[in-house]
């Protein structure tokens, strides 16, 4: 009668079958989204990110970059060590290209031995330095194969998206350059 609280009631339920169901659903989301030899993004990743950024660079005006980078002489890799010394190379080059860019910058195995990396909010100055840091960090790793030590290198380009341009043609535009 006086308002005072005399107990208390608290209810459990299992929700076990929720969290299992939320770690597959993570679980599928990385292996729709991640290279699974590279363990970065993959060309679904990256072009799902390109529509966003697209939408967001367009609403807000700020800038968008592109890089895309090639591992130079990758064929040769593959026809003298075998495709598992590839597939090193492949790791090896996705690793140093996610460890140079930004934490908001998305890298991504664009196809074969391509890669593309998507650069919001960047002046061309900082995409250069970017791209450059990216080229660098690949071409100071290097591969320990056999008691040899095998060097990596890459060959980029990189482009700022033009106000009135669809990614596809800055992408050409990057890969030319």
């Amino acid at each position: 009668e006086k308002g005072d609280i005399v107990g208390a009631m608290e209810i459990f339920s299992d929700n076990s079958n929720k969290q299992r169901i939320l770690e597959e659903m993570e679980a599928l989301k990385s292996e729709v989204y991640l290279d699974q030899l590279t363990g970065i993004g993959n060309r679904k990743y990256a072009e799902m990110n390109m529509a966003r950024f697209t939408s967001e660079y367009l609403a807000q005006g700020t800038t968008l970059g592109v890089i895309i980078a090639d591992i130079d002489h990758f064929k040769q890799f593959n026809d003298t060590y075998g495709h598992d010394l590839g597939d090193k190379v492949l790791r090896a080059a996705a690793r140093s290209i996610a460890n140079g860019i930004r934490k908001f910058d998305i890298a991504a195995r664009w196809g074969g031995e391509e890669f593309i990396v998507l650069v919001p909010n960047v002046t061309r100055e900082r995409l250069t330095e970017i791209a450059e840091r990216v080229r660098m960090l690949v071409e100071h790793s290097w591969l320990d194969h056999e008691g040899r030590v095998l060097k990596v290198t890459i060959s980029a380009g990189a482009t700022l998206v033009a106000p009135d341009e669809h990614i596809p043609d800055a992408l050409k535009r990057a890969d030319k350059l």
